[in-house]
């Protein structure tokens, strides 16, 4: 027992000497080193692991948890399993990034219709969100925070805006988008245009939920310009 003590006590006095500690390295670069004893052959147990935990905590850590990791093994809420620090500039648990889940969509050119036209982006270009679908022109998604930003593009002659929509109702912290192009004709070309994209975070709490999009405002005499219209949907 004294054998034991006595060889603690070094060990911890060597520890606040060194202020560096090593695992499976004699000479640690950092405050904590950890190596493995075949870095070409690693073991499937060579890693760390971190607090795994079905639900945050009901009472927030404080600042002195300011980078706290956690890794989250449930959803709870709009929050997917994943690795989350705790974020004390904004009292939240923010989720590591370590995947862009996108989805991208056109949308074929032609008229767009008045004011009050209810439309969508189907032409699917490119979709990494898991459990994303559109059924008609209403786009579905997975519970989930999302960033959702679209453009239309628009032929001369053509003034018109737009918003985003979740379940019948213009979302009400979206930055509508407006596409404007006049020509004067008479050989004096295009003098008015400006496109603003339209752009939203919008909270999903169930995959029913549908997403769509609606004309403010317009006069349409031209047409839509399929090449650079879009949607494109982040998963945050």
């Amino acid at each position: 027992m004294k054998t034991i003590t006595l060889f603690s006590i070094l060990f911890i006095v060597t520890l606040f000497c060194n202020a560096q500690v090593g695992i499976n390295t004699e000479i640690p670069k950092a405050t904590l080193d950890i190596g493995v004893a075949n870095p070409a052959a690693p073991e499937n147990t060579d890693g760390i692991l971190v607090p795994r935990i079905d639900a945050f905590p009901l009472v927030n850590p404080t600042s002195d948890q300011d980078g706290m990791l956690v890794y989250l093994t449930t959803t709870e809420d709009s929050n997917s399993p994943g690795f989350y620090f705790w974020n004390s500039s904004l009292s939240s648990w923010s989720k590591v990034m370590v995947e862009n889940n996108t989805m991208l969509c056109g949308k074929s050119g032609g008229s767009i219709g008045l004011t009050g036209t209810v439309f969508n982006f189907p032409d699917l270009k490119f979709n990494n969100i898991l459990g994303a679908y559109f059924v008609g022109d209403k786009l579905h998604l997975p519970p989930g925070n999302y960033e959702i930003e679209s453009k239309l593009s628009t032929s001369p002659n053509l003034l018109l805006g737009w918003d985003v929509r979740v379940d019948g109702i213009v979302c009400p912290t979206s930055i509508a988008g407006s596409a404007n192009t006049i020509s004067l004709g008479l050989g004096l070309g295009v003098i008015v245009t400006g496109v603003n994209t339209q752009s939203a975070i919008v909270t999903i709490t169930d995959a029913s939920e549908e997403i769509d999009f609606v004309i403010t405002s317009g006069v349409a005499v031209g047409g839509l310009l399929s090449d650079s219209s879009y949607l494109k949907v982040t998963k945050l």
